[in-house]
């Protein structure tokens, strides 16, 4: 238990914020990223769904991705093979040693809605050039930059890559977070989707 006021409750602290009620759903959803490539009815019916699963929910089950199971398989098991690694070396690429935010965050190191997230996780994404002089426009632009890999599991960056090229036709990250002029735009050109990995 805590007597931390953030935590418990105490509505003057200034980190308080507003705890978000979930749905009290028992139904595991669904999120099928081979919608992506409809429509455009099909599309914002998967991103009114992906908002309703992560802002409702908290989590959902990604089908349609293309990503072979052998693949995902390896993928899991140098994850986990990298989540195993003594603190000092997951530490070795935390992600505060990167400007795109990418890297490890150790258990308890980040916080949603003022409340501490109780998992370790390392964050990748497609690997790019960093973006020289962001155009306050395009703030968003500060997360293209390269990954932070592990030297203690080589195979989990190969992995990892081999499992981002699937080609989509929406950013879902950005679209589900609805009109917001500081949130890019859909992305309408082939890309490769990131691939975070979180235990």
């Amino acid at each position: 238990m805590t007597d931390d006021p953030a935590v418990t409750g105490n509505s003057s602290h200034p980190m308080r914020f507003e705890r978000h009620i979930m749905s009290d759903s028992t139904v595991l959803p669904v999120i099928d990223l081979s919608d992506l490539d409809g429509d455009d009815t099909t599309r914002n019916a998967l991103l009114d769904r992906l908002r309703e699963a992560t802002h409702e929910i908290g989590f959902f089950h990604l089908a349609g991705h293309g990503i072979d199971p052998a693949l995902a398989d390896e993928l899991v098991a140098a994850a986990r093979e990298f989540f195993a690694l003594p603190e000092a070396d997951k530490l070795a690429i935390e992600n505060i040693r990167s400007p795109h935010f990418r890297g490890y965050t150790r258990v308890g190191g980040e916080r949603t809605q003022g409340y501490v997230d109780w998992r370790e996780q390392l964050d990748i994404g497609p690997e790019r050039d960093a973006v020289a002089g962001i155009d306050p426009d395009r703030p968003w632009e500060v997360l293209h930059g390269p990954n932070l890999w592990p030297e203690q599991v080589p195979r989990l960056r190969e992995l990892a890559c081999a499992g981002s090229t699937r080609p989509v036709t929406s950013d879902a990250g950005c679209s589900a977070r609805g009109p917001n002029p500081s949130v890019p735009p859909p992305i309408t050109s082939r890309r490769p989707s990131p691939i975070p990995i979180r235990c």
